[in-house]
C-alpha cells in the first residue's frame, strides 16, 4: 500500500474516532498520518484536527477528573479542573459551568464546617485558614466574614495568653551556668585556698 493510500486511510479512521469523541485515539491516528509524509494535500486540515483532538482529549480528562472530585466532595479541586475546560469543548464546557456554580456554595459550606470543627478544638489559626479559603471563593459571604471576626478575636486572646505564659515560664527557667559565670566566681575560691595554705 502506498503512503498516500495509508495517509488517507489513517485520516478517515482518525476522523471516525474524532466523531465518536475518542480524542486520544484520533490524535494518535492523525500523528501517524502526519508521520507518513507532510506533502499530501490534506495536511493542513489534519494538523488542525490533530490540534483540536489533543485539546478535546485534555478537556475530556479534566472534565472526568473534575466530576470525580465533585462526587468525592473535593469542591476546590473540582472547581479548578472545571475551570480548565475550554469553550471549544461545547458540551463539557456548559456542564462544567453548571458544576462550578453548584460547587461554590458547597465549598463555602464545607469551609464553614471545617472552620467550626477546628474552632471547637481551640485551633483558631487553623479555623482562620479555612475561613480565608472560603472567602477566596465567596468574598462577600456574611457568615464567613462574621466567623473571621469572631475567630480572629478568639485567636488573639489565646495568643496573648500563650505569650504571657511563655514570658512567665521564662522567669522560672533554670539558668544555665556558662564558662564566663564560672570564671567570675573562680577568683574568690582561689583566694580562699591560698589563705588556708598560709595559715597552715
Amino acid at each position: 500500500m502506498n503512503n498516500e493510500l495509508k495517509f488517507s486511510k489513517l485520516v478517515t479512521e482518525a476522523n471516525s474516532c474524532f466523531s465518536a469523541k475518542n480524542y486520544k485515539k484520533s490524535a494518535k491516528l492523525y500523528d501517524d498520518a502526519l508521520s507518513l509524509s507532510p506533502i499530501f494535500k490534506d495536511i493542513k486540515s489534519v494538523r488542525k484536527n490533530l490540534s483540536k483532538a489533543k485539546i478535546l482529549n485534555e478537556s475530556s480528562n479534566n472534565f472526568n477528573e473534575g466530576m470525580d472530585h465533585f462526587k468525592n466532595k473535593n469542591y476546590e479541586s473540582a472547581i479548578y479542573l472545571f475551570s480548565k475546560i475550554p469553550k471549544e469543548d461545547a458540551q463539557n464546557y456548559k456542564e462544567a459551568i453548571k458544576k462550578i456554580e453548584e460547587s461554590k456554595p458547597l465549598l463555602t459550606k464545607h469551609m464553614i464546617e471545617e472552620a467550626n470543627k477546628e474552632a471547637s478544638n481551640n485551633k483558631f489559626g487553623n479555623a482562620l485558614s479555612f475561613i480565608n479559603q472560603g472567602l477566596a471563593n465567596d468574598p462577600n459571604n456574611k457568615e464567613l466574614i462574621s466567623l473571621k471576626n469572631k475567630y480572629e478575636k478568639e485567636n488573639d486572646v489565646i495568643q496573648a495568653a500563650q505569650d504571657k505564659a511563655n514570658a512567665e515560664a521564662e522567669k522560672y527557667k533554670p539558668k544555665r551556668i556558662t564558662k564566663s559565670d564560672w570564671i567570675v566566681s573562680s577568683p574568690p575560691i582561689r583566694m580562699f585556698t591560698k589563705i588556708i595554705i598560709i595559715i597552715v
